[in-house]
């Protein structure tokens, strides 16, 4: 196969936006200390196999469900959303065999973790199932992209806590919420640049409801993701190790009011600038947890 072709499958899985999950993954993975055995660095390296796949398997049958539906052409190919099928640069039997070659395996390691951790793992893949499945067809067709990423984030983050460590403390959940704002905030910034064509799909995307105001939704997640951050090092939640996040969380609240632009080049330069500094912001998180849970 070759780069070129290995490049479009990389377009429609969509790896950029898949890694502000495995980020969560990884820093709930390390929330309750470092590995002990070989057997939790496994189910680490499992974990984020599996968040990885699912992610991948719902960007491939959301492209997929999009050109069925004749809707893809209506929205542009972005720097953050390609439209690899749109361009008949693959084939829609190519985008399904991608979708089962992701979500067959993330659906059995979801199986191994019930078996391993109980009835709640099995919740927990059963919402992801149903995100899966239900995202083109009423998730983003009802306003709720952005609010469904977010509890994806705090789920994730929560799930591997308990996928590693087998213990679910209260607080996974608010420090969880951090990932789930950068999640959602990714996944809006993703979403503003072709909101008019999204508009004309039927979809109702937080940036296309907010039309002309979106930079006010990005910023308000912004400001969210640095208040439950702060909270979260003021409760003892995480160690102030990790307020060195809130340096690219503050620049997210600056990028965003740059969002106002009409001009489509400028609006895409500004996304690209946001969904980067959401994914440092998600990053030097993961290493202060990582780190703090070591020292």
């Amino acid at each position: 196969m070759g780069l070129s072709k290995l490049n479009i499958y990389m377009e429609l899985l969509k790896p950029k936006l898949t890694l502000s999950t495995v980020l969560a993954a990884l820093g709930g993975a390390f929330y309750l200390g470092p590995p002990q055995t070989p057997l939790e660095w496994t189910l680490i390296a499992l974990v984020l196999a599996g968040v990885t796949l699912a992610n991948m398997s719902v960007h491939a049958i959301d492209d997929y469900m999009e050109y069925r539906e004749g809707l893809g052409p209506m929205t542009p190919r972005t720097p953050l959303a390609g439209k690899v099928l749109v361009g008949d640069l693959l084939s829609p039997g190519e985008a399904l065999a991608l979708f089962a070659i992701t979500a067959v395996p993330a659906l059995l390691i979801g199986v191994y973790f019930t078996l391993l951790r109980g009835l709640l793992i099995l919740l927990l893949v059963f919402i992801g199932v149903l995100m899966i499945f239900t995202y083109s067809v009423l998730i983003s067709r009802v306003g709720l992209s952005e609010p469904i990423v977010w509890l994806k984030g705090i789920l994730v983050f929560a799930g591997s806590v308990y996928a590693v460590k087998g213990l679910m403390p209260p607080e996974a959940f608010i420090v969880g919420a951090i990932y789930g704002f950068t999640s959602a905030y990714s996944l809006y910034v993703a979403h503003t640049p072709p909101a008019e064509g999204y508009k004309a799909m039927g979809k109702k995307h937080l940036p296309v409801l907010l039309g002309p105001r979106a930079w006010a939704g990005a910023t308000a997640i912004a400001v969210a993701t640095i208040i439950f951050l702060v909270l979260s090092i003021l409760m003892e939640l995480l160690t102030p190790l990790a307020s060195i996040a809130l340096i690219p969380a503050l620049a997210l609240v600056l990028i965003s009011t740059t969002l106002k632009t009409r001009n489509q080049e400028e609006l895409n330069k500004t996304a690209r600038k946001a969904f980067k500094t959401a994914r440092i912001t998600d990053l030097t998180l993961v290493m202060a947890i990582i780190a703090s849970s070591i020292l």
